[in-house]
């Protein structure tokens, strides 16, 4: 039975609907597809306002944990040098939109001869908004925003900075900033451009925390096709031709039960729907404690968090209200122009989330050059 969701017409908006986040969760049983690695692409910070782009795994790094028994790594080393490592990508889906143009014929049909306009997929995005949505049902304090816009039969989605983040983020004091900095530097003490090869201890590129290796996946949920880009940490193996991807995370040292009830709530539903995203099988956490410096590092299976979240969350709610979310977008943006923007916005005081169309030219988000290179290759 189809979705219904309700609609108002008013002066300002030419179509406004809203979703009840409570009316929309379900506990019955779904499965992602399993998500399947079709290319990667990697981006090296030139400066602090560009990325250079290559598709290959020149920004690909391995794991190596530490052998000595004892060991610390001070996560704050480096914090004064390195500005940028907490400022947001503000280049949207550029890369990922260069990458699906180079890469037209991983969405041809098996009985097309050549790829044509449409990449056959419902949807295109970053892994992050996707589990960031699945996370929804559970969310108590995070409002969100997602601007949306269909392009010859693919719906983009793309996320956008709230006001109240913003707030947050401006208020923000030298304790969270150096929190959110342990995890960039903790990944540094632990992976390594070489495998078998020891990191440096020293942070020496202050733009370091800008380089990324992206791997594009596609998977299915229900009646919805996706498409999506997730930068990836490193990989657990010495050979770069099996991309065995693994998740890098920190957390705080737990000194009480509430603080590990709380872990368990929220931090590991956020660490699972990530890694069950992109097919990560292990994650590795250091510990950090109150100076900042890591002296336990543990391992968590990904089926190993769902047992530690199953007292909290249901992986079934987080997919049901998924899909329950790429209906709603689906009867909302089902205009197919890219000069039509649509603004999803989740408040999660109220538990709802509002559809309005966004009439200004400032928030489109399909650069004109794409549009006119996808309709030139389709002509010939």
């Amino acid at each position: 039975m189809a979705e219904k969701f309700a609609k108002v017409e008013s002066e300002n908006d030419a179509f406004h609907s809203k979703l009840s986040v409570r009316n929309a969760v379900k506990n019955k049983s779904i499965s992602l597809r399993k998500p399947a690695n079709i290319g990667c692409y990697s981006l090296e910070a030139k400066n602090t306002q560009t990325k250079s782009y290559s598709e290959d795994l020149t920004q690909l790094r391995y794991l190596y944990l530490p052998t000595e028994d004892c060991f610390c790594f001070d996560l704050n080393d480096g914090y004064n040098e390195c500005i940028h490592w907490g400022e947001p990508d503000s280049e949207g889906l550029s890369h990922m939109f260069k990458w699906i143009l180079n890469n037209r014929s991983k969405f041809k049909l098996a009985n097309e001869k050549q790829a044509g306009q449409s990449l056959n997929t419902d949807f295109v995005c970053f892994r992050g908004l996707i589990a960031q949505i699945m996370s929804t049902p559970y969310e108590r304090n995070e409002d969100w925003c997602i601007h949306a816009t269909k392009f010859n039969g693919t719906i983009y989605l793309i996320n956008k900075v709230t006001e109240r983040k913003k707030a947050v983020e401006a208020n923000r004091d030298d304790s969270c900033n150096r929190a959110c900095f342990a995890g960039f530097r903790f990944e540094h003490y632990i992976c390594t451009k070489k495998p078998g090869t020891m990191p440096k201890k020293n942070l020496i590129d202050t733009n370091i925390s800008q380089n990324q290796l992206c791997a594009v996946f596609r998977t299915r949920l229900n009646t919805h096709s996706c498409v999506y880009a997730a930068e990836m940490d490193c990989i657990e193996s010495d050979n770069p031709k099996i991309l065995n991807f693994i998740e890098i995370k920190t957390t705080k040292e737990f000194e009480s039960k509430r603080q590990y009830d709380n872990f368990r709530r929220y931090k590991i539903l956020k660490w699972w729907a990530q890694s069950y995203l992109v097919g990560i099988k292990t994650i590795v956490c250091g510990y950090r404690d109150e100076r900042n410096y890591v002296r336990k590092i543990e391992r968590f299976s990904v089926d190993r968090l769902r047992e530690l979240g199953e007292e909290y969350w249901s992986p079934n709610i987080c997919l049901n209200f998924l899909d329950t979310f790429f209906t709603f977008v689906k009867q909302c943006a089902y205009v197919d122009d890219p000069k039509r923007v649509f603004e999803f916005y989740c408040d999660p005081l109220n538990k709802e989330i509002t559809c309005r169309e966004l009439k200004e030219e400032e928030y489109r988000f399909v650069p004109d050059c794409d549009i006119r290179f996808v309709q030139l290759k389709a002509k010939v």
